[in-house]
């Protein structure tokens, strides 16, 4: 079988006074599995015994999460912590904030989230952290956008959560696009834009550098023709 049983769960959320608040517990039991171990006969033969091997402890899960929303509702900060216990067996911890601010109609937005994970794997127990940041600017004629992201080489979330891209990361890009959105008869929108991103590990290996531009057109119909120019310098992948 490909699940564990859970024996139960408990959940609670709330709201008040621009607080959100909500913990989730759930508890699994053991889980064993048919295996055949090998045995050499005295003759030098050898022969397989079957029994029963514990794949999976009993494990508690748990998530508690807290937000407060800020600015008339329209932001807020918050803060999200996990813990996974095992039965005779090394437990993982991760906490983290998060935050979404904006401002100016809306149209300003910083936000971003970031944490810290303690949790078993290759090497034992390790502690690291990581997280990802975005500020973006909106305006009739135009768009400019920001990113970084950070991740340690031990980042381990997957205990409780997952975790699609590398480890040993960091990340910077940025870009901007020009538009009008009301232009002449037969067009919806017409407009260009560039960008550039770069990502290295924490040994200075550049394992991402490009540049790009492109140009668009949108008619009335929602057709659109778009086109552009893509650059990416020399990199290096060091889990190639």
């Amino acid at each position: 079988r490909d699940e564990t049983t859970i024996l139960g769960a408990t959940k609670l959320t709330g709201k008040r006074s621009g607080w959100t608040y909500g913990m989730l517990t759930a508890v699994t039991a053991r889980e064993y599995a048919v295996v055949e171990s090998p045995v050499t006969e005295p003759d030098g033969t050898t022969s397989y015994v079957r029994g029963e091997r514990l794949i999976e402890p009993a494990t508690s899960y748990n998530v508690a999460r807290v937000q407060r929303d800020l600015m008339n509702g329209s932001s807020y900060v918050g803060a999200l912590f996990t813990g996974v216990f095992r039965e005779q067996m090394d437990d993982a911890f991760t906490g983290g904030i998060d935050y979404t601010l904006r401002w100016d109609r809306n149209r300003t937005n910083f936000n971003g989230h970031w944490a810290v994970t303690h949790a078993p794997g290759v090497g034992g127990i390790k502690t690291s952290g990581g997280g990802v940041t975005n500020f973006n600017v909106s305006r009739k004629h135009l768009n400019v956008f920001t990113h970084y992201d950070r991740f340690g080489k031990e980042f381990r979330p997957n205990d409780i959560g997952f975790f699609r891209v590398r480890a040993n990361r960091n990340q910077a890009n940025a870009g901007m696009e020009v538009f009008n959105p009301d232009p002449w008869k037969g067009l919806r929108r017409i407009g260009s834009g560039f960008s550039v991103s770069r990502g290295w590990t924490d040994e200075r290996l550049v394992w991402q550098n490009y540049r790009e531009f492109w140009v668009f057109t949108q008619f009335r119909n929602f057709w659109a023709t778009n086109g552009g120019m893509f650059a990416e310098s020399d990199v290096q992948d060091d889990l190639d």
